[in-house]
């Protein structure tokens, strides 16, 4: 979605926590009413329970000792039970405590059609069990049945406000704790450039339900943005280079093999070692060039045997000058010969780039060691300075180009220096050493099919 398309839909703060909390409140009242609801009918199923036990237990007592079935007796029942006792002796007779209106005698005469079967009428309950053969003979449990004080027309308004309450309130919570993440969220992205990666508090990232995965998503999504976004950059700059180098490299390498020529003349001719350092400066001009040709107009690497140890002394002869110049000495640990199979003209491009970002590392001077090592099936060598190091972000972003930290820098070297062993089937890295110092190691087969030297 371009920003025009997000501009026609905007942000509507708190849009979300509406469509949330009406829900819920309407939600939680239906729970507290149904929740209130089945209270009351546990409340009423406990009292008849209650009312058929105590009915049971007097009809058992009655069957086990003969009691005359008086008033008296009945009232003696009631008082100790807290329920009316009545008792039942024909169709038309009951004896009772206390004066019977007329739906509570109806409701006794019924409960003798169904003995141990609790009924209602009119706010009453009551069960019969017999005491007898004859069904008419019971005793009956007789009791209001208790009203709960909640529904009582005066306590029903304070009632529906405290649960109204009681369901704002928890919807209020619910809503804000699933949407405060997702505002947090929101400000968040709109807050940040699409270039930069999203930076989000780690209440968001550490948290285990869906918000937290859309976080991680989100944030490793705008990551994966901004790298292939790195890359197309990288590669318009690539596609750039090789328009300008393929402009500019024949206009350039004409003039400096001229100036390399008249270095060579008058340093045979006239015996002037400035001659030399005409010469080395014009081949500097040259492998930048060819720096420029190898990144941004990559061809596979030309093998054939050669000897790396002659190619390093030689290159170093033609460095002699500038390494006076810049006051550096070089230690080299090389053995009599060390055949394999290479592109020379690169290779030697490699340690140049090499050697040369050393002399940059040294301005006061100092000691370069360079090191071959034969193995059976490959060689490796390492390049030791005596300069300040590697930053911990030079070596994030070894062998990328266009990356330098040094002023003036195009970042081309150390990415041919790597690109090229990696054409060769080998590999480079790059640290610090414990002495001080970079230092910089590779390997290399002996024998690798050639390869393009650039992906």
């Amino acid at each position: 979605m371009t920003a025009l398309e997000a501009d026609r839909y905007p942000y509507s703060r708190g849009g979300l926590f509406r469509r949330l909390i009406f829900p819920l409140v309407i939600l939680t009242l239906i729970t507290v009413f149904f929740s209130l609801y089945n209270a009351r009918q546990v409340e009423k199923e406990h009292h008849r329970n209650r009312l058929k036990s105590i009915g049971s237990s007097n009809a058992q007592l009655f069957q086990r000792i003969s009691l005359p079935r008086t008033g008296r007796l009945a009232k003696d029942l009631s008082t100790t039970t807290g329920v009316t006792i009545l008792f039942s002796h024909s169709r038309s007779g009951l004896t009772s405590s206390i004066p019977l209106n007329e739906s509570q005698q109806k409701l006794a005469f019924e409960t003798l059609e169904t003995p141990g079967q609790a009924l209602e009428d009119d706010g009453y309950q009551a069960v019969a069990f017999t005491i007898s053969d004859s069904p008419q003979e019971a005793i009956i449990a007789l009791e209001s049945i208790p009203r709960w004080s909640l529904f009582e027309t005066s306590n029903l308004t304070p009632t529906l406000l405290s649960s109204l309450v009681f369901a704002l309130g928890a919807a209020f919570i619910i809503s804000r704790s699933a949407v405060n993440p997702l505002e947090k969220l929101v400000k968040a992205i709109r807050n940040t450039p699409g270039d930069e990666a999203l930076t989000l508090p780690s209440s968001l990232l550490e948290q285990r339900d869906e918000i937290g995965i859309l976080t991680r998503e989100l944030v490793s999504s705008r990551q994966r943005l901004i790298d292939e976004q790195q890359k197309r950059e990288r590669a318009e700059r690539l596609a750039m280079l090789g328009q300008l180098t393929t402009s500019l490299a024949h206009e350039i390498k004409n003039p400096a093999a001229s100036i390399i020529m008249h270095g060579q003349a008058l340093e045979q001719q006239h015996d002037n070692p400035i001659g030399s350092l005409i010469q080395e400066e014009g081949e500097q001009i040259v492998s930048l060039v060819d720096q420029w040709l190898f990144v941004a107009k990559p061809e596979g690497t030309q093998h054939s045997s050669n000897d790396l140890v002659a190619i390093l002394e030689q290159l170093l002869k033609k460095l002699q000058p500038l390494f006076d110049f810049h006051a550096v000495s070089v230690i080299t640990n090389f053995p009599d010969e060390l055949f394999f199979q290479c592109d020379a003209h690169r290779i030697e491009l490699v340690f140049r780039n090499l050697l040369s970002n050393s002399i940059h590392a040294m301005p006061e001077g100092g000691r370069i060691t360079v090191t071959l090592t034969e193995n059976p099936t490959d060689l490796t060598f390492s390049v030791h300075d005596q300069g300040s190091g590697f930053s911990d972000e030079a070596l994030s972003h070894f062998g990328e180009a266009f990356y330098s930290e040094r002023e003036g820098g195009m970042g081309l070297g150390l990415t041919l220096v790597k690109e090229v062993v990696m054409a060769h089937g080998g590999d480079v890295e790059a640290r610090n050493s414990d002495q001080g110092g970079a230092l910089v190691t590779g390997r290399i087969p002996k024998h690798a099919t050639p390869t393009t030297s650039l992906s």
